[in-house]
C-alpha cells in the first residue's frame, strides 16, 4: 500500500500527449492498413447453428438486477451460465457483461482527486469512496453475528428438555418451536453470509479495479528515464499491478469489517462462556490474555517475510525484462547458464520467505 501511494505522488513530467505526431503519416498509415485488413467476413462468427444451446446475447447485461427478491437471495438468475458450462466449456460470448458500477473506467476515477493533507491519503479515500457508501454489510455482519450466538442457546435448550424427565421438561409445542426456530436461525444465517460474501466481493474487485487502472495511468505517464524510471522498473510497476491491488482486494472483501467484528464476537463469545460454565470460563479469558502479545509479532514476522518475497520477486522480474531486451547478446556469448543461475539464485530466495509466510506463523 505504501508503494502504491508513492507511485501516485508522482507528477508527471512527459505525457503522450508530448510526443510528436503528423497528421500526413497517420493518414498515410491509415490508408495503408485498410488495404491489407481481412475481409468482414473473417471476423464475424460462424453462422453454423451450435446443437448446444448457448446463452441469448440479446440480453448481454447481467440478469441480477432484473431478477426477482428470491431468484437474487437463492442464486438462482446463476443457472443458465451453470448450465451452459455443464454442457460445455464456458467461452467468453458466453459470459455477462460487468456492471457499469464495477468497471475500471467508473471505479478508477473515483482515486483521482486524493487530499494529501491526510496521513493516509489513498486508504481514506478507498474507505470514503468504496467502503462507507456499503452500509449494508455491516448490518448483514450483525445479523450473521446475531444468529451466531442465539442457534448455540436453541440447541442446549433442546438437548436439555430432550434429556430431562418427561414431567420436568417443557411442553412438547415449546420442542417443536425451539427446533423450527434453530432450522430457521441457520437457514437465515447461510443466507445472510452469501450475501455479506457476494457483497465483500463486489467491494473487493472494485478496489482492485480502481487500484490497477490508476497504476497504469501513472505508469503510462512516467518518464522514460529518470528517477521514476529508476525507481519504478518493470518489475516493480508489475507487482504494483498485480500482487498489491490483489492483496488490497482480499482486505476489503474480508478483513475490512473483522475490524470491529472480531473483537465484539471474542468479548460477547467469553461472557457467553463464563454465564454458560461458570468460572471456568476464566481460562477462556486468561488464554485470550495470554495471545494478545503473542499474535502482534507473528503478524509482523509474517508481514517482514512477506514484504522480503516481494522485493525477490521485483528484482526477478527485472532480472527477467533485461535478459529479454538482451537476449541476442546473451545467445552471441553463451551467458545462459550464469544468467539461468541468477535466476535461480533469486528464485530460491523469493521461496524461502514465502515459505515463512503466513501459513507458517499464524
Amino acid at each position: 500500500m505504501q508503494k502504491i501511494k508513492d507511485v501516485f505522488r508522482i507528477s508527471p513530467s512527459r505525457t503522450y500527449s508530448s510526443l510528436p505526431s503528423s497528421s500526413s503519416s497517420s493518414s498515410s498509415s491509415s490508408s495503408a492498413d485498410t488495404s491489407f485488413s481481412p475481409p468482414l467476413s473473417q471476423h464475424t462468427p460462424s453462422s453454423t447453428s451450435d446443437p448446444i444451446p448457448h446463452i441469448d446475447q440479446s440480453q448481454h447485461e447481467s440478469p441480477e438486477y432484473s431478477s426477482s427478491f428470491l431468484s437474487r437471495i437463492t442464486y438462482m438468475w446463476v443457472q443458465p451460465l451453470l448450465k451452459v458450462g455443464y454442457q460445455r466449456p464456458i467461452q467468453e460470448t458466453d459470459i455477462w457483461a460487468l456492471p457499469a458500477h464495477l468497471a475500471c473506467s467508473k471505479t478508477g476515477d473515483r482515486l483521482k482527486h486524493l487530499d494529501w493533507n491526510r496521513k493516509n491519503p489513498l486508504l481514506y479515500a478507498i474507505i470514503r469512496e468504496f467502503v462507507l457508501p456499503n452500509w449494508k454489510i455491516p448490518v448483514v455482519r450483525l445479523i450473521i453475528s446475531f444468529f451466531m450466538f442465539v442457534n448455540p442457546f436453541l440447541l442446549r435448550y433442546l438437548v436439555s428438555n430432550l434429556k430431562a424427565p418427561s414431567g420436568q421438561s417443557e411442553g412438547i409445542w415449546f420442542l417443536w418451536l425451539a427446533a423450527l426456530g434453530l432450522f430457521a436461525g441457520a437457514l437465515v444465517q447461510s443466507v445472510f453470509q452469501h450475501a455479506n460474501y457476494w457483497m465483500g466481493l463486489q467491494v473487493g474487485l472494485s478496489v482492485r479495479g480502481a487500484l490497477m487502472s490508476e497504476i497504469s495511468r501513472k505508469a503510462l505517464r512516467m518518464s522514460l528515464c529518470g528517477r521514476h524510471r529508476r525507481e519504478y522498473g518493470p518489475g516493480v510497476v508489475t507487482n504494483l499491478m498485480s500482487v498489491d491491488p490483489d492483496s488490497a482486494r482480499a482486505f476489503f472483501w474480508n478483513s475490512v469489517n473483522d475490524i470491529w467484528a472480531a473483537p465484539m464476537q471474542i468479548i460477547v463469545l467469553l461472557i457467553l462462556v463464563c454465564i454458560v460454565i461458570g468460572p471456568y470460563g476464566l481460562l477462556g479469558v486468561l488464554t485470550m490474555a495470554l495471545a494478545i502479545p503473542i499474535n502482534p509479532y507473528l503478524v509482523r514476522r509474517a508481514g517482514f517475510n512477506k514484504q522480503k518475497a516481494l522485493e525477490f520477486s521485483d528484482k526477478r522480474v527485472r532480472l527477467l525484462h533485461e535478459i529479454i531486451q538482451g537476449i541476442r547478446l546473451l545467445k552471441l556469448y553463451s551467458w545462459e547458464p550464469p544468467f539461468v543461475e541468477r535466476t535461480a539464485q533469486i528464485r530460491q530466495g523469493q521461496m524461502l520467505h514465502l515459505n515463512l509466510g503466513y501459513d507458517k506463523w499464524i
